[in-house]
């Protein structure tokens, strides 16, 4: 997590917005302890979104140094960035929560709207106007601007309105930014030299010659909002069948939370759902989820990226004023989670380690049963239900990570060229891998399959039946029949939840249906 965060901020060390709080502070005379915290705070935010910006824009260098994600790859740079933007508004929630975590929300918010009509323009060879442009200058470099003086003042006694200087402040840096990039300077490498043409990026410059000599280029008119709608309404689509998708109501057996309650806090968990599947789908270099063809292949990299941004921080707003403190320290805990299994997984994979299995199951946990442990948090706070089912929660999301690995690796009547045995083909670390690899430590063969992220059916074929010759066929299932067992005896115990074992006999039946 830390080593890709690290080398961004050395990156962008020499930046000179890097010190943004220290410029308005001398208006606000913000203590120093509050101060030091408000621009630690600022340069996370900061750098995630350099991240992905420097990704979206398949940028080579930064500040003369090599982007994040050409030294530490794509997929721990986006886990890195996720995980920065999440700590950010972990840091600052115990200052002024309410207000503070509206304010963060709502600039991210901000950012990923001005990316998405940065992508938008770029892509579809759009020439905006000029004030279209002028908004997403506000919203790609004012954001910050914006974040850091809001923030700032609720610790000041300075009462003069400032905001539109922060303002004018982004707007004038984007326009700085456009034209220097497409001018000479004592750092321009070849790399870096006029790259926002490289890029097909509609700057400020470009705009102007183009609005200027109109026969230059045909102009198309559309609304930007599709952008980050597009990719959202596929996922959700591809993800309609998903076993997960009423977990919600799963529970709601027990806390018989409000309909309307229930409803926002359904919605708001597909959205973060399907935002940890584009980002998992990107990470693991998948093919097709539940018969479709992942986001990131129909909608590009870039939209993807910034539409399950978007989603998160769209997720958070939505519940914000139900009961705000509680509320968004639980999701952004829930998330953080989430981003550390995720890269204990990245890390595993990529280094070919084979884990404890003490270990897998700590990344299971935080993989699979985050999203279980958010919505069993959020019901509890508007019930009166006094049951602890956290451990029912837990199992679950170890069952639910076992099974999966268990499916991934036989057939069903769902399994096509593409998906078979994917979990080989990505070099992933699953329960039955490591089961064979620590009780057949001299074996050599399963590693070296898993190195060559095979796509060939008869290897991956081949692969499978060394599994079966190590019993961890036989190993998963009799797990997974004990973790059964144990959610069946929990939901007894809780006085049954007809719902509950009608998922569990699902999952049983699933994998009744698969076959070597």
């Amino acid at each position: 997590l830390l080593e890709p965060i690290e080398y961004s901020l050395q990156c962008n060390d020499i930046h000179p917005y890097r010190k943004i709080s220290l410029i308005f502070n001398y208006w606000f005379k913000v203590s120093p302890d509050k101060l030091q915290l408000i621009d630690e705070v600022m340069q996370m935010a900061y750098n995630a979104s350099v991240i992905f910006d420097d990704i979206q824009d398949e940028a080579i260098m930064r500040n003369g140094f090599p982007v994040t994600h050409s030294v530490y790859g794509l997929h721990y740079s986006i886990n890195a960035a996720n995980c920065l933007q999440f700590i950010a508004c972990e840091k600052l929630i115990n200052l002024h929560p309410m207000v503070i975590i509206k304010i963060l929300i709502e600039q991210f918010i901000e950012y990923y709207k001005g990316q998405g009509m940065d992508l938008y323009w770029k892509e579809k060879f759009i020439c905006p106007k000029e004030k279209d442009y002028n908004i997403l200058a506000l919203r790609k470099s004012a954001w910050l601007n914006v974040m850091v003086v809001k923030v700032m003042k609720l610790f000041s006694t300075y009462e003069e309105d400032i905001l539109s200087l922060a303002s004018t402040f982004g707007l004038y840096r984007q326009i700085h930014d456009d034209y220097c990039n497409l001018r000479h300077d004592e750092d321009t490498n070849e790399n870096s030299y006029c790259d926002d043409l490289t890029e097909g990026k509609m700057s400020f410059l470009i705009i102007h010659a183009l609005r200027n000599n109109p026969d230059d280029k045909k102009i198309i008119s559309i609304l930007y909002h599709t952008i980050l709608l597009e990719p959202i309404e596929y996922i959700l689509q591809s993800n309609d069948i998903h076993p997960y998708r009423e977990i919600s109501s799963l529970f709601n057996y027990w806390f018989k939370v409000s309909p309307d309650k229930l409803q926002l806090i359904d919605e708001v968990m597909q959205m973060v759902c399907n935002a940890s599947f584009i980002f998992d789908d990107i990470q693991d270099e998948a093919i097709m989820r539940n018969g479709f063809p992942v986001t990131h292949s129909v909608y590009g990299l870039h939209y993807s990226i910034n539409a399950a941004n978007y989603l998160q921080f769209i997720a958070c707003e939505k519940l914000i004023n139900l009961h705000p403190m509680v509320i968004i320290k639980i999701l952004i805990e829930q998330f953080m989670e989430y981003y550390k299994g995720q890269g204990m997984d990245l890390y595993w994979k990529e280094k070919f380690i084979c884990p404890k299995e003490k270990d897998y199951n700590i990344l299971a946990l935080r993989k699979s049963g985050w999203l279980i442990i958010a919505v069993i948090k959020l019901m509890k706070l508007f019930s009166t239900y006094e049951e602890d089912i956290s451990s029912l929660a837990y199992t679950m999301g170890l069952y639910r990570q076992i099974h999966d690995d268990y499916c991934n690796l036989r057939y069903d009547e769902n399994t096509n060229e593409n998906s078979y045995c994917d979990d080989l083909t990505e070099g992933k670390m699953s329960f039955l891998i490591i089961h064979a690899l620590r009780n057949n430590p001299d074996d050599k063969k399963i590693i070296n399959i898993l190195r060559q992220r095979s796509k060939s059916i008869e290897v991956k074929r081949y692969c499978v039946k060394i599994l079966e010759s190590y019993d961890s066929f036989k190993y998963a299932k009799d797990v997974l029949d004990e973790l059964e067992t144990k959610m069946r005896t929990e939901v007894d115990r809780l006085g049954g939840n007809p719902i509950f074992i009608k998922l569990l006999d699902e999952f049983k039946n699933k994998m009744l249906k698969t076959r070597i």
